[in-house]
């Protein structure tokens, strides 16, 4: 408390004598997010696989903010920027403290971090009263059964010296498709070390709709003797909700559209023999091995379900004791045997055939997997 009482001194004495005070925000903003892997059955894994996506920020404005606070005659000059760090590679971790430059998303979850330099300067001679670096993370979930999300910041003052340790934060946000509620009130992060904030972004998506939203959370940092910086703001990945997954009218949820869905068969689990059939028909060219550059889309249209199944597997085709006729592409793709005119088939055990079927469903639906939605299918051991 006696710090900080002698920095309102100082910048009560600079702002007396007339000298101006700039409050300046600049850093660089470094992320990553969690992968969650979402198990569809004992058939088979459903793996939203994790993916990254840049982070975005502004070029530093310390300069031009000054010289327009001089030409103005003005005595508080105020510039709150910034900047994006070169990518680095994401492959090497799923933490969300260690990945740099990047959204890591899963199919219901992103996180990212961001760090950033508070500078308080005398708006006339551009010196250095004060700075303060800082650290946010940001986490943003949504859900099956919901169409809201939420995002959520946290702030950890990393060091801080001279004027800048009166810095108060506060903050608020904005959406696209959305209403939003929460706030990032003011804190006393120069002093305290720590400030928070929450948000609840609910989509406007229609009866049978998909719609995109974005949300984006700002904030701006205050000291005595200058007015609150411009805002800093840290863009959520899109996120995708929906009231349109075949078979559950009444659902709705929301998803992150850039995570790869990817479902997983065992070659050694209780349906090897589908398992063992799906990784001859990818290894001899058939797409959306997990991988590759090749995807599965899942096909709504009924009539063209029916169409690629009798293509691959027709009722004509004799069933041995016990089996039952496996195909690949599965039938309810845009990649089926009728749309993409050619396929694999096997006669395979029809127990393990229904159990893989039921399994593939289950996937759909726990990832929300939309008409025309990519994914790809690992064979594992």
């Amino acid at each position: 408390m006696q710090n900080n009482r002698s920095m309102h001194s100082k910048l009560a004495r600079l702002a007396a004598t007339g000298a101006a005070v700039a409050a300046v925000t600049a850093g660089s903003l470094t992320g990553s997010a969690n992968a969650a892997p979402q198990n569809s059955s004992l058939s088979a894994a459903a793996v939203a696989a994790s993916v990254t996506q840049p982070v975005v920020g502004k070029s530093d404005a310390v300069q031009q903010a000054l010289a327009n606070a001089r030409a103005n005659g003005d005595r508080v000059a105020v510039v709150n920027s910034l900047d994006s760090a070169s990518p680095q590679a994401a492959t090497a971790t799923t933490s969300c403290s260690t990945v740099r430059s990047a959204w890591l998303i899963s199919r219901f979850h992103a996180c990212a971090n961001a760090t950033g330099t508070f500078r308080v300067l005398d708006a006339r001679s551009g010196r250095e009263l004060g700075r303060m670096t800082y650290t946010v993370h940001g986490e943003v979930t949504s859900r099956t059964g919901s169409k809201a999300f939420g995002y959520g910041l946290r702030f950890t003052r990393n060091s801080v010296s001279g004027a800048a340790a009166a810095a108060v934060i506060s903050g608020g946000a904005s959406a696209t498709n959305a209403t939003t509620k929460g706030s990032l009130p003011s804190q006393s992060l120069g002093a305290s070390g720590r400030a928070a904030g929450n948000f609840t972004f609910t989509s406007k998506v229609g009866s049978g709709k998909i719609l995109a939203s974005g949300a984006t959370p700002r904030w701006s940092f205050t000291v005595p003797g200058a007015t609150p910086s411009s805002s800093a703001s840290f863009p959520a990945p899109v996120v995708r909700c929906d009231n349109a997954l075949k078979g559950y009218p009444r659902s709705y949820g929301c998803v992150f559209p850039q995570a790869k869905n990817v479902l997983q068969y065992s070659l050694s689990g209780p349906v090897k023999e589908v398992a063992k059939h799906i990784k001859d028909a990818q290894t001899s060219g058939l797409p959306g091995a997990y991988g590759s550059r090749t995807v599965l889309q899942r096909l709504y249209d009924e009539s063209k379900i029916r169409a690629n199944r009798r293509k691959s597997c027709p009722e004509s085709l004799p069933r041995p004791a016990g089996k039952s006729c496996d195909e690949y592409a599965f039938a309810s793709t845009y990649q089926g045997g009728s749309l993409l005119g050619k396929y694999s088939r096997r006669m395979v055990n029809a127990t393990q055939n229904t159990d893989a079927g039921r399994a593939l469903n289950t996937f759909y639906t726990v990832n929300r997997i939309l008409n025309k939605d990519p994914f790809q299918v690992a064979i594992v051991r």
